[in-house]
């Protein structure tokens, strides 16, 4: 589900990816994280099954199905509808983590439904939030089914059911950037806003860290550097520890505000 939540007292959707708490760095070196609670929600919405298609031969882990549901329904946000809808989506999952052919088998006949569908399987491939094909699966490409609505084996599990996602959340004693020196000592003021993936055990990779907006390098490089010890509550649907790429933006010399984007 394409859930993102902007830096306010409390969390709406606002389109792009997560954006975590912010944390202040004040003109006197003493750092405090801004107080925001993480906001998770509760909607009722279609499930998702996915089912590998034609895989005789094919020995998935029981979990890695219920992982892929997982992935796209975090991002998934269909607008809200009296009558529950239902759509059967397909796509190939490459071994290196990318998407192919991705459609619509069958289409819910409700155009902003089938586009919600297909946009939450592509960010969720495009946010790694989907695990590679596990290691003992010989084949390079699977291709799946994904039912929205209604469950693939025609069971009597409902068309709609409650879910709590939770985004991924920076802890409150993580530590903060050193105002560079040079920077202080003139009174210059600064902020760097990054993307990363947070893992289902909470640590950053270092290796998907992205610079969106700098100031420079001074405040950059005292981004960098404390960016091994941060650590994060992992995102969650119904509990189940997901991948999800994240934002955060850290300032100095700000006292209770934001630089404008």
């Amino acid at each position: 589900m394409r859930f993102t939540f902007c830096l306010a007292l409390g969390a709406i959707v606002c389109g792009g990816t997560l954006s975590a708490q912010a944390d202040l760095v004040h003109r006197d070196n003493n750092s405090r994280a801004a107080i925001y609670e993480r906001a998770c929600q509760s909607p009722k919405i279609e499930m998702i099954d996915a089912q590998l298609l034609g895989g005789t031969g094919v020995d998935l882990p029981t979990n890695y199905l219920r992982h892929i549901d997982d992935a796209v329904f975090f991002y998934f946000s269909p607008v809200e509808w009296r009558t529950p809808r239902f759509a059967v989506a397909q796509f190939t999952l490459h071994r290196d983590g990318r998407i192919s052919g991705t459609r619509l088998v069958t289409p819910s006949t409700m155009a902003n439904f089938d586009s919600a569908l297909t946009s939450a399987i592509t960010s969720a491939a495009s946010t790694n939030a989907i695990a590679a094909i596990p290691a003992a699966i010989t084949t390079d490409s699977l291709v799946f089914s994904l039912y929205v609505g209604r469950h693939a084996d025609g069971g009597d599990k409902p068309y709609l059911e409650k879910r709590t996602t939770c985004p991924a959340w920076p802890l409150a004693d993580n530590p903060q950037p050193l105002y560079p020196p040079d920077m202080k000592s003139q009174d210059v003021r600064g902020f760097v806003r990054i993307q990363f993936m947070v893992d289902e055990d909470g640590k950053l990779d270092e290796n998907s860290v992205q610079i969106l907006q700098t100031s420079g390098d001074p405040f950059t490089n005292a981004v960098r550097a404390v960016l091994p010890n941060l650590r994060y509550k992992p995102a969650t649907v119904q509990g189940t520890k997901i991948r999800q790429l994240t934002e955060q933006t850290f300032t100095f010399g700000f006292a209770y505000n934001q630089p404008a984007p």
